[in-house]
């Protein structure tokens, strides 16, 4: 495992960890996962943990590309009456680093080729 696996399978467990910050009650509270945000965040967030431990740089990459685009989806969703995801802004913005993070991890070797943080 490299370090850029490491690191997709680290931003999965984030993922999944924050569906139990969000049960948080009061003054903890800090966003709000409900309804199906807690399944795109466990699903999206077990998806990066399987890339990372197996490796599979393009697997991180469409989890980010997946997170991005829940994370535009969320931000008009809470805005409106409706908000069938269940999520708010808070939400969208862990969303949206989870997913430039992941992007970033899931496509480095490609942008930015280098031995250290290539397969081999």
């Amino acid at each position: 495992m490299t370090g850029l696996d490491r690191a997709a399978a680290a931003l999965g467990v984030v993922s999944v960890a924050s569906v139990g910050v969000a049960q948080a009650q009061d003054r903890y509270q800090v966003f709000e996962l409900r309804s199906w945000s807690i399944a795109v965040a466990t699903g999206l967030g077990l998806c990066a943990v399987v890339a990372g431990v197996a490796g599979l740089r393009w697997l991180a990459a469409a989890s980010g590309a997946a997170f991005l685009a829940v994370a535009v989806v969320q931000v008009p969703v809470w805005g409106s009456g409706d908000n069938w995801l269940g999520g708010n802004g808070s939400t969208a913005s862990l969303w949206l680093g989870l997913g430039i993070g992941l992007l970033t991890v899931g496509l480095a070797d490609r942008l930015w080729p280098d031995e250290t943080t290539s397969r081999t």
